[in-house]
């Protein structure tokens, strides 16, 4: 499992969320998913990205070699799903609402 992908599956689907608001006392919850598509223009712009929400943390804990193979990697990867202008993402937030008696 790759860094981004541990991270991004903490919380991959509704009734995981759920689960821990349930855990916490809520009740009646709702659950709304909203998508957003996106496109990186290069590879620079999806990595800045990465260094703009929680995964900076992982990324901070790598040492300088390590977050270039990760980088490297990343580049590599990301050249399949090249298109016209740039590389595309879906992103996803999962919102729960409830209550708390």
């Amino acid at each position: 499992m790759t860094i981004s992908t541990a991270v991004s599956r903490a919380f991959d689907e509704s009734t995981d969320l759920e689960r821990l608001l349930g855990a916490a006392g809520f009740q009646d919850m709702r659950t709304h998913v909203e998508h957003r598509n996106i496109v990186f223009a290069s590879g620079d712009e999806w990595w800045e990205w990465k260094w703009s929400y929680s995964i900076r943390g992982v990324l901070e804990q790598l040492d300088a070699s390590s977050q270039e193979a990760y980088r490297s990697a990343a580049y590599a990867a990301m050249q399949a799903i090249r298109g016209p202008d740039g590389f595309p993402m879906r992103l996803s937030a999962c919102l729960v609402f409830g209550q708390k008696p």
